[in-house]
């Protein structure tokens, strides 16, 4: 008989491993150490989740919708569009790189480590393009095409993910936020 996956027992490893990602980083977490945390044994935890990488983007999805949420709602209560294209760079640039002891680090330590065997979906990272891509859609000037903005929308997510890895090494919100002023210079004049 096959065993039914409980909701409560999937929450808690979601929040076990949030926790211990968020604390100790995605190469410091171990399954174990999530397993044990979220009161499930070791070997159940992988009726779950098949491994630690597949874990790790289950918890990544929803902290960043939950991040997007916060920034949305602020958005809409922005009427300026320049002020509301700087608060998208701001937040991609310089507030989620830095958010929650610097989550996003363990996005680039779980790539970095990923074994031939864990797969990967682009699903995550396709989702955030798209709701990038929708909040610049609602402040860039009038007559910016479809392919201005995935392209714009596509620099600034190289850009953040270089960032991610700079904001363990050096600070560089100073020279961040000239970039930001600059851009927004040039696309409102």
């Amino acid at each position: 008989m096959a065993q039914v996956k409980k909701p409560e027992v999937r929450e808690a490893i979601l929040l076990s491993a949030q926790h211990l990602f968020t604390e100790h980083g995605y190469l410091a977490t171990t399954m174990a150490t999530i397993a044990r945390q979220s009161g499930v044994v070791a070997g159940n935890l992988y009726r779950y989740h098949r491994s630690k990488f597949e874990l790790f983007f289950a918890v990544l999805r929803p902290w960043l919708d939950r991040q997007f949420d916060g920034l949305e709602a602020r958005l809409s209560i922005t009427p300026d569009p320049e002020a509301r294209f700087r608060a998208i760079l701001v937040f991609i640039w310089i507030e989620l790189p830095r958010a929650e002891n610097r989550f996003l680090r363990n996005l680039a330590e779980a790539v970095a480590s990923r074994r031939p065997e864990d797969s990967y979906s682009r699903e995550t990272l396709e989702a955030t393009r798209m709701r990038i891509e929708g909040l610049l859609a609602c402040c860039l000037p009038p007559g910016t095409n479809r392919d201005d903005l995935a392209d714009i929308t596509h620099m600034m997510l190289m850009a953040h993910d270089g960032i991610v890895l700079d904001t363990g090494l050096a600070d560089e919100r100073t020279r961040v936020s000239r970039v930001i002023d600059r851009l927004a210079r040039v696309t409102f004049g």
